[in-house]
């Protein structure tokens, strides 16, 4: 059985690296260093890479809740 894609624009779902950035509104060069650190999962296809939103998604929660983490224990008073 095989599975075709039917009326739904599954590219919607995929973004370069431009569009990620402008996505998570950082430059560029922090999604290629992600990247390069396995912070941030993608798709190559070739020498292209692509980015799914629903994995951008996840990274603005980790990356909330790191820094929620930071605000509590860097500044050393108490609350």
């Amino acid at each position: 059985m095989t599975t075709e894609f039917t009326g739904v624009n599954r590219s919607a779902d995929l973004l370069t690296p431009k569009e990620a950035a402008e996505y998570l509104r950082v430059p560029i060069k922090s999604i290629y260093n992600r990247v390069q650190r396995k912070e941030i999962s993608h798709i190559k296809l070739g020498r292209l890479l692509r980015f799914k939103k629903s994995e951008l998604d996840r990274v603005l929660k980790v990356m909330a809740v790191m820094k929620l983490d930071d605000w509590g224990s860097s500044s050393g008073k108490a609350s």
